[in-house]
């Protein structure tokens, strides 16, 4: 006969939500490592190679959609911008439609740099999701998205109504 684990007083099984959050925190810090070396290895922080994969090859993109698909605050990606344009990755210009609005492109050398491969373990990771069947693959975006969508509902930290921890 199959144990059942210990729920808590709201119904949870606290294996579960132990489970949950330390994989989550395994996930964020294999996240915060890879950025350190990838920072060690291309000069660049997390953020500012984020901002230039969004960057459109060929095209511009103003400051605040680059801030929208980013999800960074605009003066998060302003900064951001100063730097790599100090740096020669982006090269900024005006708009000709719209004189208000700044738009950035990657440089030649941000282009190479982008298409430098993966480091072993974004390698490693990759090759192995690859591996998984397409149906999976799916379901673990589908969950990713899903988990994206709870951990960044609008006024979560606001609501007078707290939900219990596991």
């Amino acid at each position: 006969m199959a144990r059942t684990p210990p729920r808590n007083k709201e119904g949870f099984s606290d294996t579960i939500c132990e489970d949950m959050e330390r994989s989550l925190r395994n996930i964020s810090r294999s996240i915060r490592m890879q950025a350190y070396r990838s920072a060690r290895k291309f000069g660049l922080t997390g953020p500012q190679l984020v901002l230039l994969k969004m960057i459109p090859r060929d095209a511009g993109i103003s400051l605040g959609d680059l801030a929208k698909e980013t999800r960074l605050g605009q003066a998060t990606v302003t900064g951001i911008v100063e730097r790599m344009t100090r740096r020669g990755f982006i090269t900024k210009r005006r708009s000709e439609t719209d004189r208000r609005k700044v738009l950035v492109r990657r440089t030649p050398k941000a282009n190479q740099l982008l298409g430098t491969p993966p480091t072993l373990l974004q390698y490693s990771f990759l090759r192995s999701f690859q591996q998984l069947p397409r149906w999976e693959q799916a379901m673990i975006l589908s969950a990713l998205h899903r988990l994206e969508d709870l951990m960044s509902s609008p006024g979560a930290e606001d609501r007078k109504e707290r939900v219990p921890l596991c």
